[in-house]
């Protein structure tokens, strides 16, 4: 998965390149996913895009707060090699808000991926006004 900004905008971009093409291709070979105007709510930082098969998924900070607070709960963009969007909660339906802590890292791995469903692994490290942190762990379903 890659990502090209410009200016205060990102193209997610996805693709598969031909061995043939491999040492000319550019990002503008990949067909690009999804396009955020506000970067705040991309799914990309913390995390890294994990590939599984034909189904990169990137999690990342999730929504920011109206009074400037830090980001609560996680973005989630979920995608297949082509480019078409299979699942995407960013902004106010951004996965795990219900969270006390700011995530601080968060990965996924798959359980199950099927032509119309999932289940991701989630394991994020959380931490508290306090300066402690938790690893928490929690499984989600996208359908």
């Amino acid at each position: 998965m890659s990502s090209s900004a410009g200016g205060s905008s990102s193209a997610v971009r996805v693709g598969q390149v031909p061995d043939a093409l491999l040492s000319s291709a550019t990002a503008a070979n990949l067909a690009v996913a999804r396009t955020y105007a506000d970067l705040s709510r991309a799914p990309t930082s913390p995390s890294r895009a994990q590939w599984y098969g034909d189904d990169p998924m990137t999690l990342g900070a999730g929504n920011p707060q109206e009074d400037g607070g830090p980001p609560r709960g996680a973005s989630l963009l979920w995608v297949n090699a082509d480019g078409t969007v299979r699942a995407e909660e960013i902004g106010a339906n951004a996965v795990l808000q219900s969270e006390p802590g700011q995530i601080q890292e968060i990965v996924a791995a798959p359980a199950r991926v099927s032509a119309t469903s999932a289940q991701w692994d989630v394991v994020w490290v959380e931490s508290d006004d306090g300066g402690g942190e938790s690893l928490l762990y929690d499984e989600l379903d996208c359908q």
